[in-house]
């Protein structure tokens, strides 16, 4: 998106949902909210509080990533819904350095600190689901080549959060196509006709994955099914970047106790995934169609959630204070990094100190690290992407008096 376009006060929504990732991880880390997050049984007032009401919008991790598709197909229509000069040449190449060179980084760094510090014997003091799943197991050649072309095999072993960049990388290859679909179509038939098209693939992908019996190969079908799935709220967030300049108007109009209301309805529906859980116990053979119908109610959440960012005063006032924009720039750092800090610290610190101490680390830690990725990793990234598809490449020379400067050729 070009700067003249670019809305501030999301971007910094993107970096509170990559904290309420964070924060799920490290929750996820105890007994009783790894128990109220897989619907087990126990028995704590408040942790049911912060699990079935909207105050799980605070760890509400799963929606926090739903809002990070949404939000990539609304930054990525921009540019097509003002008719700006489009390559998909230098798109794909902008993209890829966004994407794929920060995540194969922190990958790599992941795979070498896993070298170094996993022993593949578990941990004592951690819940089971967490060392079965994380540094669980060695390495393999078929899981490097599924890392280098993002295959989606085995990720959750190395860096679990790195499973929705692969599906952001697949679908920003087939985008600029989405996009003849948007706008061309209304909104209506582009939401039917683009849902019908994701949904019709990732069932016949299913469908396929049933004669397929190699574990890998079906990780690997699992992984497209899920993109085309996830297709959808790019569509999504490309349909309301077509049409949201129209909706401000009637939202702005709304009287303020409304407007109260239809934000409590927003993180109502934001989080209605957690009322879908005890179907998804009692009738575990609905629970896709639940899972997908929880997922798009939650997506309407996300979309007047956007509204009060782009349009309430007193909300684009706190999302465009310094610290709130500084979390948006390092957001996709502090996605990338924050499972690797976590893993690292509870397999080393994790085996001298008690486990809840680590957790009260692992935050800050992690903010510190997705500050140093993001200045030498991330920023280097878009800067070589911004170099690659400028009309005029730079070149560096040396004054006499030894500065470089950037000189046209």
């Amino acid at each position: 998106m070009q700067q003249s376009n670019r809305i501030h006060s999301l971007d910094s929504l993107r970096g509170i949902a990559a904290l309420i990732v964070l924060f799920h991880h490290c929750l996820l880390m105890t007994p009783l909210f790894h128990a109220a997050h897989y619907n087990e049984p126990y028995d704590n007032g408040w942790v049911t509080a912060f699990t079935n009401t909207i105050l799980h919008t605070f760890w509400a991790g799963s929606e926090a990533v739903l809002l990070f598709f949404i939000l990539s197909g609304f930054v990525l229509a921009i540019p097509f819904i003002h008719a700006k000069p489009f390559s998909y040449p230098k798109y794909m190449i902008k993209r890829f350095c966004r994407i794929y060179i920060p995540y194969i980084s922190v990958m790599t760094i992941a795979v070498l600190l896993m070298i170094i510090f996993a022993d593949y014997k578990g941990h004592s003091g951690l819940i089971p689901s967490f060392s079965e799943r994380r540094w669980a197991h060695p390495i393999s050649w078929e899981a490097v080549i599924s890392y280098l072309l993002m295959l989606g095999y085995d990720n959750t072993n190395v860096d679990g959060p790195t499973w929705s960049l692969v599906h952001e990388m697949r679908i920003s290859f087939f985008f600029p196509f989405l996009m003849l679909l948007v706008l061309k179509l209304s909104w209506k038939k582009a939401i039917v006709f683009g849902f019908a098209l994701s949904m019709s693939l990732s069932a016949g992908l299913a469908a396929v994955n049933t004669f397929v019996e190699n574990p890998m190969y079906q990780d690997i079908v699992n992984s497209f099914k899920d993109t085309f799935f996830y297709t959808t709220f790019f569509i999504i967030g490309a349909v309301f970047a077509k049409y949201y300049k129209k909706v401000i108007p009637a939202f702005t109009n709304i009287p303020a106790f409304i407007k109260i209301l239809l934000f409590i309805l927003a993180l109502v529906l934001f989080n209605i995934d957690e009322v879908f859980k005890v179907l998804q116990k009692d009738f575990g053979i609905l629970s896709m169609p639940i899972k997908a119908g929880g997922d798009w109610v939650a997506s309407i959440g996300v979309l007047i959630i956007f509204l009060f960012a782009i349009d309430s005063t007193r909300v684009k006032d706190l999302l465009t204070k310094r610290v709130f924009l500084w979390l948006g720039k390092v957001s996709y750092s502090l996605y990338l990094t924050h499972m690797v800090v976590l893993i690292t610290l509870m397999y080393t610190l994790g085996k001298i100190i008690p486990y809840y101490y680590v957790l009260v680390i692992v935050p800050f830690l992690s903010i510190a690290v997705a500050a140093v990725t993001h200045t030498y990793i991330e920023k280097p990234a878009q800067k070589l992407g911004n170099y690659l598809t400028s009309k005029k490449k730079q070149k560096l020379v040396i004054t006499p008096k030894q500065s470089i400067i950037s000189k046209n050729p």
